[in-house]
């Protein structure tokens, strides 16, 4: 018998056998994309980045100040674009708004 034989699935009882877990249901809130707020409502919140950190910062810098005092959770940052996997819908909200701010000339 050949060894991808001798480990596969049909030719392993173990990958045969099923696990059950045990059923845990927790109620947790999850946060839609329609409650976080749009591009528009965060230009005003960069501009206040900005001048909380001194006039002048880098992305992430502003990322970090508008997570951190915009009081987001981790859910908020993690909720996904379904047809973009990794990408985050609130990041890119506030990359609009830098963007749209920048274009403005602030």
């Amino acid at each position: 018998m050949k060894l991808r034989e001798r480990w596969s699935r049909q030719a392993n009882p173990i990958w045969r056998q099923t696990i059950r877990w045990p059923r845990v249901f927790v109620s947790v809130r999850t946060v839609e994309s329609t409650e976080l707020p749009t591009y528009k409502d965060l230009l005003l919140a960069v501009l206040r980045a900005l001048d909380a950190l001194g006039g002048t910062a880098h992305a992430k810098e502003i990322n970090g100040w508008l997570l951190e005092n915009m009081a987001f959770d981790d859910e908020a940052v993690r909720l996904q674009y379904p047809n973009r996997p990794g990408e985050s819908i609130l990041l890119d909200r506030i990359a609009w708004a830098r963007s749209y701010n920048k274009l403005g000339g602030v």
